[in-house]
């Protein structure tokens, strides 16, 4: 409980909040979603369908056929629609006011037409229906289904009246058989009488064919004679016939020939325009070379204008490093000597003390030796002797001092102020020649573009060649100016201002230095005054005469004490400004050495210029080879050119002739086809002529050829008729019998109404599935559950972008673990509020282990991506998961089969995360397809899932990797400043 209330007190209640809005949003799409269409077609008996029955019913053997009543009757029993039954008006103001969804129509001549099934020209029975399908396309399809359900009822209602029909016509057939049978005994009783006549017959038949056979002989002649002429006149006819067949057939070609001419001269025309093109495009083509062949030698000066370009770039960079060098190992020698100013200005305060108190007891004494007798003074002197001698001490100290500050050398200390002002001066000055340097590499770039946009017929792979080189020359010249005009704002910004201050410092301690001498002076005086005072106290008693003298001695030395006192002073006041000298000359040096810095790293680029710059000069020799090559062969197609001109010329003069040619032959073939009717005329009318006669001579033949044939048939047939007639006899027997047989067999039919039905549906549908899905619910979990966690993943990397956290590690590592909690945290949460709530909100489980596996796996390999794209891109790393998750939709196969959906999702399908997520959700949630298939997506998505956070890691550690170099460039700007 304290570690929530911690965590509510560092987070507040808004991070809360979109914390519980991203784990919570997959429940709330997915129950929404699932539940919206649990079970569509169990709530189909409330989609209401409009039936309009137009029927008029009609008698069909003598019996009332009324299909349209029969369909109403049966509509009004089924309840899996809501079907209402009104009138056609009705109907079509419901449909247009959005009141039913399908209007059903049983036309007038249905009953009429299915009477028709047994007639000559049968008429199929019309069931219409209309639907609106932009009110709802799912309706309109539920309605479809239930239209085809009407329409299979008719179907079988209908086929089984027909069969009750049959059977009623087969019980009239049984009772005409055994009618025919009864007959054919009657006509079995009459052959036996007919077998009596036919012997006689037979007999009279034999006399009439020796006769016809005889006079059959005698015209055989006759025929031979006839058939020779008109074979004759057929095969001269048919001769005819083929050779004006094959001068029409000639006649034609010509004309085709002909009239192909023009279009022969069109193209002729055509191909000369188009000759005309080709040369002047090899024209263009050889003066477009000429002019990049003229250019090449423009091309290589200025590579070599870039080339001393580069030379004097690398020169002024070495001179800069050179003379930057030069200033850095100088900064040391001043750093020490500022630091032994420095030290030595810690004892200037000490000094000046001990003056002043040296020049109080001389004032101190004097006054006393002043206001006194003899005696008075006497006893004062021998008191100040030990102040004396404490006086002497102190100026030893000060001596002492002195010395240290004589032992500096500042004319050195100046020298070296000097030669660093003069250096950096010259470095300064180096700039400029880098700046012409860099300029004329980039006027060199600039010519490059200018030929690039210039040459239209430069090939891509030159051009190429030559962007990338203008690229790289562009990204050289913005490095030499961003690190040129870091070096030229430190000289003008820092170095200069710090120069000057430092020379005004230098100045003063010039004039400190130089005073020095007469400071020690005045020590010097001051103690060989404190001797003779000490002499002078020490032999007071012998030398009380002297003391007449001492007055004038005390006040020389109350003199040079105060003369030391003020000098001290000046010493003392001079500490701040040796102070603020000394942290200039740290900064001067401190800018020294990142100036000095930065051209090293000027230098060592200038290896890669060169080098680049060598793989520039390649690139244009091999540039100016590839234009030489080109020039050369569009030279040899000019030259060429003529040739060619002068080859089409002779080819136009031999087409011209050839369809002159063309011409001429047409119109004799022309001739020839005019005549050929003439001649087939008179080859038909012999043939004609001669086949009348020859008709007449075969009719005479084939009369009595019939005739014998006639009569020898009868001759030859007369035993076969009397077998007939005993067959004849025997068959009409065996015809009652049959008759008979059949005729029972046919009345003892079934023709009941179980037998008809059975006609009517003769198949019963049955269906076996190997695993259950209940409703369309749980048809669509799957791809609502991933949907929906799909979204929660969206919600949260929108919220909690993973490059948020990027400056608070310095290690990639972190940023993995804080992201990598985060998301296990999140994806546990909406893994199990989705699952629980889902199963507990009816939506029946077959693998629970197995839908909050795959449900795990999935969330996280999504949670991977997207913190992989928000730690790389930010905030905009989420359009590319709604792209993702826009493909997801239609390419993951959560609605539809696979087979039946476009080929472009078909081709993204295999590389969607979602795709196995709804696999496995489909075995988990109802089985059927295995558990190692469950299995295996499972797998594929950790294998993303740790692939992703794997890249994650390789990017947070470049991020952390330049977010440090920046911080040490602003580090080191801000030293500098």
């Amino acid at each position: 409980m304290d570690k929530m209330k911690n965590w509510m007190k560092d987070h507040g209640i808004l991070t809360l909040i979109m914390v519980a809005t991203a784990v919570f949003a997959p429940l709330l799409y997915s129950l929404s979603f699932v539940k919206s269409m649990w079970d569509p077609y169990a709530g189909a008996r409330n989609l209401p369908i409009a039936v309009v029955n137009k029927d008029q019913a009609v008698t069909y053997q003598k019996k009332r056929f009324a299909v349209g009543d029969q369909t109403v009757a049966q509509l009004k029993k089924n309840h899996a629609l809501k079907w209402q039954f009104v009138s056609e008006k009705q109907a079509k103001e419901g449909l247009k006011n959005r009141q039913y969804y399908t209007v059903v129509t049983i036309p007038r001549s249905f009953s009429k037409n299915a009477t028709t099934v047994l007639s000559k020209h049968p008429k199929k029975m019309q069931l219409h229906y209309t639907t609106n399908d932009s009110l709802n396309y799912l309706a309109e399809t539920m309605s479809e289904v239930g239209v085809k359900s009407i329409d299979a009822s008719i179907r079988s209602s209908v086929t089984k009246a027909y069969a009750t029909a049959m059977f009623s016509q087969l019980k009239t057939l049984g009772k005409g058989m055994t009618k025919a049978a009864n007959g054919a005994q009657q006509i079995s009783d009459g052959t036996v009488t007919l077998s009596d006549g036919t012997k006689e017959y037979t007999a009279g038949v034999s006399k009439v064919n020796n006769g016809v056979q005889t006079l059959k002989v005698s015209v055989s002649p006759l025929k031979a004679g006839a058939q020779q002429l008109v074979s004759g006149s057929g095969q001269l006819l048919t001769g005819l016939n083929q050779y004006t067949g094959g001068v029409n057939t000639l006649f034609a070609g010509t004309n085709k020939l002909v009239s192909q001419n023009g279009t022969l001269m069109n193209g002729m025309t055509t191909l000369k325009s188009g000759l005309g093109q080709y040369t002047g495009g090899v024209d263009q083509l050889a003066t477009g070379t000429n002019k990049l062949v003229s250019n090449n030698d423009t091309i290589l000066t200025g590579m070599n204008t870039l080339k001393n370009g580069l030379g004097q770039y690398t020169s002024g960079v070495t001179q800069l490093n050179t003379g930057l060098n030069t200033l850095s190992s100088n900064s040391a020698a001043l750093r020490a000597g500022a630091g032994q100013l420095q030290t030595a200005s810690g004892q200037f305060g000490t000094l000046n003390s001990g003056a002043q108190q040296v020049a109080s007891g001389v004032s101190s004494f004097n006054s006393a030796l002043k206001s006194s007798n003899i005696v008075g003074q006497l006893t004062a002197a021998l008191a100040m002797q030990s102040q004396v001698t404490s006086l002497e001490k102190q100026l030893k100290d000060v001596e002492s001092a002195l010395d240290t500050l004589q032992g500096i050398d500042v004319n050195s200390l100046k020298a070296t102020m000097d030669k660093i002002s003069n250096d950096g001066a010259g470095a300064w000055g180096s700039t400029f020649d880098i700046d012409n340097a860099k300029e004329s590499v980039s006027n060199d770039a600039n010519e490059i573009d200018k030929l690039i946009s210039s040459d239209s017929n430069m090939s891509t792979a030159t051009k190429a060649k030559l962007q990338e080189i203008s690229g790289d020359l562009k990204s050289q010249t913005s490095t030499i100016q961003t690190a040129n005009s870091g070096i030229n704002n430190f000289f003008t910004g820092e170095l200069m201002p710090l120069q000057d201050q430092l020379s005004g410092i230098m100045d003063q301690m010039t004039k400190l230095h130089n005073q020095l001498p007469a400071f020690q002076n005045t020590m010097q005086n001051a103690q060989t005054l404190l001797s003779e005072t000490d002499t002078l106290l020490a032999n007071l008693e012998k030398n009380k005469g002297l003391l007449d003298a001492m007055p004038g001695k005390i006040a020389l030395l109350s003199s040079a004490t105060s003369q030391i006192a003020a000098g001290t002073q000046q010493l003392a006041d001079s500490t701040g400004s040796i102070n603020t000298l000394v942290a200039g000359i740290n900064q001067y040096t401190n800018g020294v050495d990142t100036a000095n810095a930065g051209s090293n790293k000027l230098d060592a680029n200038s290896l890669n210029l060169v080098m680049g710059f060598g793989k520039l000069y390649d690139g244009i020799s091999q540039y100016t080879a590839g234009v030489t090559q080109v020039n050369t062969g569009a030279r040899k197609l000019q030259a060429n050119s003529p040739v060619l001109v002068t080859g089409f010329g002779k080819l136009y003069d031999g087409v011209g002739q050839y369809t002159n040619g063309v011409s001429l032959v047409n119109t004799g073939v022309g001739t020839l086809n005019s005549n050929s009717g003439k001649l087939t005329s008179g080859a038909s009318q012999l043939n004609t002529a001669l086949a009348s006669l020859n008709g007449k001579v075969p009719e005479l033949i084939s009369g009595v050829n019939q005739l014998a044939t006639g009569t020898s048939t009868l001759d030859s047939n007369s035993g076969q008729l009397r077998a007939g007639m005993d067959k004849l006899n025997a068959g009409a027997g065996t015809l009652a019998d049959q008759l008979g047989q059949g005729a029972e067999k046919v009345n003892s039919t079934n023709g009941s109404d179980a037998n008809a039905g059975m006609f009517g549906s003769p198949t019963n549908l049955t269906h076996t599935s190997s695993s259950k899905v209940p409703n369309y619910g749980h048809a669509l979990a799957p791809f609502a559950m991933t949907t929906g966690l799909f979204i929660g993943v969206l919600i949260f990397t929108l919220e909690f972008p993973a490059r948020r956290k990027l400056k608070d590690f310095s290690e990639a590592k972190d940023v993995l673990i804080h992201e990598f909690k985060q998301a296990i945290l999140v994806t546990l949460g909406m893994v199990v509020i989705l699952n629980l709530v889902m199963m507990a909100a009816g939506l029946k489980v077959d693998h629970i282990d197995a839908l909050f596996w795959i449900s795990l796996a999935y969330t996280l390999a999504q949670m991977a991506i997207m913190q992989l794209f928000t730690l790389a891109f930010g905030r905009f790393g989420t359009i590319a998961g709604l792209l993702i998750f826009v493909a997801s939709i239609g390419g993951a196969g959560g609605m539809f089969p696979m087979q039946v959906t476009d080929s472009f999702f078909n081709t993204i399908h295999p590389f969607l995360p979602m795709t196995y997520a709804i696999n496995g959700f489909r075995q988990a949630i109802t089985g059927g397809l295995g558990n190692g298939y469950a299995n295996v997506n499972a797998l594929i998505l950790w294998i993303v899932a740790f692939a992703f956070y794997a890249l994650f890691l390789l990017v947070a550690m470049y991020l952390i990797e330049n977010k440090e170099l920046a911080l040490r460039k602003a580090a080191q700007a801000k030293t500098t400043m």
